[in-house]
């Protein structure tokens, strides 16, 4: 067996070793497929017994997954996102003094999984099912009107103008009917188009090239903004961010992490920031964890962030606590960076 798309990912099987019918011999053939996908692809699998009990865990997550969308067991998280940008305040001296504040900008919106039996299941365990499956266009849809709508009370209670980041997967890019749903869903909710900003990966952009072109093309004619993800670990180029009507660039984690300790990581740091200052992009750095990472993407020009340390995940209720914070008290939080 061959995966449509891939024709050198194969599955093989033999009779009667690995089945006696025409439906175990599939279903076998099937596991070893999926297994030589999940080992990067371009290889053939023979069948072994082990592949099987994997596939019967697959396919009870995946039937999990199908339960979980008509039950309601998906929820939403949300990480802050910072703006940061630098004060002049008079010190007890009586002396000028600079220091950087922060204000709340925007959120990322983030699925989890209510599993019953398990708890929160983390993404990485059940998007790549989606995607396989198909699924993730019905739970990306869930996911863009549970954001929007979540964007509209924050927006009746607190007056924020704040902009809301959704991830978008390749299946989702692709449909045809995306444009119209996100127009729909927006004007339903009352929300002005340039709070809302769809995050893809480069991967996802360059599955083809002339098909993304035109869609992110009608997508920014709704005035959406549109974010590359995890920028820098793919298929970073001047020429194909000249081509995409992208608005922004979101440093991928892996330089952020070693920013303040590795001269490469952050010569690339300081060039991506630069080619989208030349470019008028936003850039968006991820992952931020430590001081010394945020005051080497401050001094590199950066100036938005999201990371555990200025704030982790949270569920809507704790979002809206810190919506309703003051603006003192979310300067504070980064005050002491340099």
């Amino acid at each position: 067996m061959e995966l449509a798309g891939a024709p050198c990912v194969t599955g093989i099987v033999s009779c009667p070793a690995d089945g006696e019918t025409i439906d175990t011999l599939l279903a076998n053939a099937d596991a070893a497929m999926h297994r030589a996908k999940e080992m990067g692809g371009g290889r053939i699998e023979r069948y072994k017994p082990a592949m099987g009990a994997a596939s019967r865990v697959r396919l009870g997550l995946e039937g999990a997954l199908r339960k979980a969308l008509k039950k309601g067991e998906f929820l939403l998280h949300y990480q802050p996102q910072y703006q940061l940008r630098t004060e002049r305040i008079v010190g007890d001296e009586g002396l000028l003094h600079d220091r950087v504040s922060s204000r709340l900008v925007g959120a990322e919106s983030l699925i989890r999984w209510r599993h019953p039996g398990r708890g929160l299941v983390p993404p990485m365990e059940f998007i790549p099912l989606a995607e396989e499956t198909g699924l993730i266009e019905e739970i990306g849809a869930w996911v863009l009107e549970s954001a929007c709508c979540q964007l509209r009370r924050w927006q009746q209670w607190f007056g924020s103008d704040f902009k809301m980041s959704v991830n978008l997967s390749a299946r989702q890019l692709y449909d045809p009917a995306l444009v119209d749903r996100i127009a729909a869903t927006l004007a339903a909710n009352g929300l002005l188009p340039e709070v809302l900003c769809l995050e893809l990966t480069e991967s996802c952009l360059m599955g083809s090239v002339q098909e993304s072109q035109q869609q992110l093309q009608r997508l920014r004619s709704l005035g959406v903004g549109i974010s590359i993800d995890d920028f820098g670990t793919g298929y970073s180029s001047l020429s194909y961010l000249r081509r995409f009507p992208v608005t922004a660039l979101k440093i991928d984690r892996s330089f952020v992490q070693d920013i303040g300790e590795h001269a490469d990581h952050q010569a690339i740091v300081k060039n991506i920031i630069a080619m989208a200052d030349v470019l008028k992009l936003e850039v968006v750095a991820e992952g931020v964890e430590t001081e010394q990472q945020l005051s080497c993407l401050y001094a590199a020009g950066c100036r938005t962030v999201q990371g555990y340390l200025l704030g982790r995940p949270m569920a809507a209720q704790d979002f809206a606590v810190l919506l309703n914070a003051t603006g003192e008290e979310r300067a504070d939080r980064v005050s002491q960076v340099s």
